[in-house]
């Protein structure tokens, strides 16, 4: 007796341990930051936004090789047969080789001030590309916890059925029942198969193409079931304050830094109008082999430095020009603070929504644990015949759909909360980090 207490002891300390470190989607054996570095090694959307990053830094390279002095060569050669009034003929040979170095010229600047800017572009879009896989992965991961509560909690409601069948039949063999009873019982039963097969089906497809995106074997049994996660797991160091996520936005927004790096190539235009009225200036040195058989014999060699200047605009059009340019930086400073307003207003919905979500939730659990008292109860009184099965299974539903909407509002929780991750764009810096931990 005192060996069976023991284990009776060790079995509920057990328990205990596991309700106060509740398990995470990395503790349950689905490594997420594992899966997600492999999907994000097999998109092909992000491996072209790689070589497009890549292909702006060799342009910026290209454009600084500008500055360098340049090579020229250039040659010709004529025969020249006359005959008239005397028959000649002529051979005439001339090469040149020059090399110029650009000594003041506005525009090589420019266009290298714009190969750094379309760089720093292609770098946001290569981090908008991958935000936006990583925010795909994760919320297949999350949908796949929803199917899994949805089939589990189907299952649990399947059983019951099962055994409420039973014992109605076992009623009816004793002459307490009717067939009408068992048919509907029966009903209800074949709805519940259908639903967990409807339910499986897709479950299966959903892991399939998560599979397939991060090209992983990926099982069911890595998943965690929504009733070992508890959502208190992740809500230790959830920051609430708006202001915090309005500021990360304002910092690691991609939608923000494209529409600044937007207003500098604007600024970058409108320099450019300024440098029409520069000149240009070049030196050169130039050698010359030239060599012509009607004059001489010899060969002729020369060499020349040159200094070269130009300057060229059209004063009218240039003024229209820079209207038109200020027009148009004044509206790409509209579309910043547009982002910037769109931006904020998505921050505060999604977290009045997480507020409004954890309430629910709260309110949900105390639901569902008075419905458990109640169809304890009538099943008692079932079993005792006090009760029809009509009224056993329709508590049945009500209980299923209470626990499917609960599972619902947890797994929401989550996707709001990755939302906020998103827009904020701190998706790739805290949210896997967030998501994978275990609360100890």
């Amino acid at each position: 007796m005192k060996r069976y207490q023991l284990i009776k002891i060790a079995v509920i300390l057990f328990c205990l341990v596991q309700a106060l470190n509740p398990i995470s989607l990395s503790a349950a054996g689905l490594n997420l930051e594992e899966i997600i570095n492999s999907g994000l090694k097999n998109n092909y959307e992000l491996k072209m936004a790689r070589e497009n990053l890549l292909s702006s830094r060799l342009e910026t390279r290209e454009k600084q090789g500008y500055f360098t002095p340049s090579l020229s060569f250039s040659g010709y050669h004529t025969e020249t047969e006359q005959f008239d009034p005397t028959w000649s003929y002529t051979i005439t040979k001339e090469y040149s080789a020059s090399l110029t170095q650009p000594l003041f010229n506005s525009s090589l600047a420019r266009d290298q001030e714009e190969s750094l800017l379309n760089e720093r572009t292609r770098e946001a879009l290569f981090l908008e590309v991958k935000e936006k896989a990583v925010f795909d992965m994760m919320m297949a991961v999350f949908r796949i916890c929803r199917m899994l509560s949805q089939q589990t909690i189907t299952e649990e409601s399947l059983k019951f059925v099962e055994k409420s069948v039973s014992i109605q039949q076992k009623l009816a063999t004793a002459s307490y029942g009717s067939k009408i009873d068992i048919l509907e019982a029966e009903v209800e039963l074949a709805r519940y198969q259908k639903e967990n097969r409807q339910i499986s089906n897709k479950l299966s497809l959903e892991l399939l193409n998560l599979s397939q995106t991060t090209q992983q074997a990926i099982s069911i049994d890595q998943f965690p079931s929504v009733e070992s996660v508890s959502e208190s797991e992740f809500n230790d160091d959830f920051p609430r304050d708006a202001q915090y996520w309005i500021d990360a936005a304002l910092q690691n927004s991609t939608k923000l830094v494209q529409a600044r790096l937007k207003q500098e190539l604007g600024h970058l235009d409108r320099d450019r109008s300024y440098d029409t009225f520069k000149p240009t200036m070049d030196l050169s040195f130039v050698h010359t082999i030239s060599e012509d058989d009607s004059v001489t014999s010899g060969t002729v060699r020369d060499n020349a430095i040159k200094l070269s200047f130009s300057v060229s605009f059209t004063p009218l059009a240039s003024y229209y020009q820079l209207q038109r340019l200020d027009v148009d930086q004044a509206v790409l400073v509209m579309e910043e603070t547009k982002a910037k307003k769109e931006l904020q207003d998505q921050i505060y919905s999604q977290l009045e929504s997480l507020k409004i979500s954890e309430s629910n939730l709260e309110m949900q659990k105390k639901w569902v644990v008075k419905q458990e008292e109640i169809i304890n109860l009538y099943r008692k009184g079932f079993e005792k015949k006090h009760f029809p099965i009509s009224k056993i299974l329709d508590l049945s539903r009500k209980y299923n759909e209470s626990m499917l909407e609960l599972a619902k509002t947890r797994i929401d929780t989550w996707e709001i909360k990755l939302q906020l991750f998103y827009l904020s764009g701190l998706l790739d810096k805290k949210a896997i980090t967030y998501f994978s931990k275990v609360n100890h």
